[in-house]
């Protein structure tokens, strides 16, 4: 009991930091969840940005490689730097879904060394990049976060 009230302020302040670390982790978590983005949405903010869109078409039910099987999804090609890639570009009920979706497609393209796809998400939009090119995927990411939805 001694060892109690002569820690008291510290053991207080372990549980103010703690507490405090959770209400923001909590709050990232309800930040990403009113990410109120969609894959046409998506598509438009490539466009408004220069990018050159083609061949866009939807998709139910298809979910390549590990991904969770997603609301709807959006194929498309789009050219960059003279290449073109196929992006897929889907949406989910949360926010973790693909968020765990982009980590397994990017843990089989690593075992892969680049030869499978590279993908990111963005609220609960996940998109797939292939070829993988981890580079685009940055600058496409940067993209969707430099605009006000």
């Amino acid at each position: 009991m001694n060892v109690i009230k002569s820690h008291k302020k510290t053991i207080i302040t372990i549980l103010i930091l703690v507490f405090g670390i959770c209400l923001i982790v909590m709050a990232s978590w309800v930040i990403k969840d009113t990410i109120k983005t969609s894959p046409e949405q998506v598509i438009n903010a490539y466009r408004m940005n220069g990018y050159s869109i083609n061949n866009v078409r939807l998709t139910y039910g298809e979910h390549p490689g590990p991904m969770f099987i997603p609301d709807y999804g959006v194929r498309f090609d789009l050219l960059s730097d003279g290449k073109t890639y196929n992006l897929f570009v889907v949406q989910y009920d949360r926010w973790e879904k693909a968020h765990r979706s982009a980590y397994h497609i990017n843990s089989l393209d690593r075992r892969m060394n680049g030869g499978y796809a590279y993908a990111f998400y963005y609220g609960k939009v996940l998109v797939q990049i292939c070829p993988s090119n981890v580079e685009l995927g940055h600058e496409l990411q940067r993209v969707l976060k430099k605009i006000e939805w």
